[in-house]
């Protein structure tokens, strides 16, 4: 039952931070935090990951809209009662996992059905992944994938 707030306050951070990007003017932009590993950028999503299906974004909603129902009725049919059987720190990882993935792609989807695109501000410098601009909600579904798999090969 833990996992439904988990999901709901990834949702809701993401959202919030999309929100206060959003309002940002141009000049804020790129915007180094810390000692500049990470950068505040803004860019608009209307396709996949890294920029794919962008010229058909309706069909990238509507196929993202069935992924995501599909995936919520999943999770939602192992989300554990109160008082049933222990689960094992595997088991709990797995159910964080889900948490994040839902959360994640939940801000997401909030964004493609109010805004057409998909908010990403957070570009990392170092190494392969400079190329990529994300944002909380991706960030949440990554880990939660690793953590769905990892439970699930167990």
């Amino acid at each position: 039952m833990w996992t439904i707030p988990v999901a709901a306050g990834i949702t809701v951070l993401d959202q919030q931070l999309k929100t206060f990007i959003e309002k940002q003017k141009k000049p804020f932009f790129p915007h180094a935090l810390g000692k500049g590993a990470v950068t505040l950028e803004r860019l608009h999503n209307p396709g996949f990951a890294l920029q794919k299906g962008q010229e058909h974004p309706e069909n990238v909603t509507r196929i993202v809209t069935l992924f995501f129902a599909a995936f919520v009725l999943r999770w939602a049919s192992r989300i554990k009662i109160p008082g049933a059987a222990r689960s094992s720190n595997l088991q709990n990882a797995a159910h964080l996992g889900q948490a994040l993935v839902v959360g994640g792609a939940a801000s997401n989807w909030i964004d493609r059905i109010r805004r057409g695109y998909v908010v990403d501000y957070l570009r990392f410098s170092p190494g392969p992944v400079r190329k990529l601009v994300m944002n909380v909600g991706d960030l949440a579904i990554f880990t939660g994938a690793a953590l769905v798999l990892a439970g699930e090969l167990k």
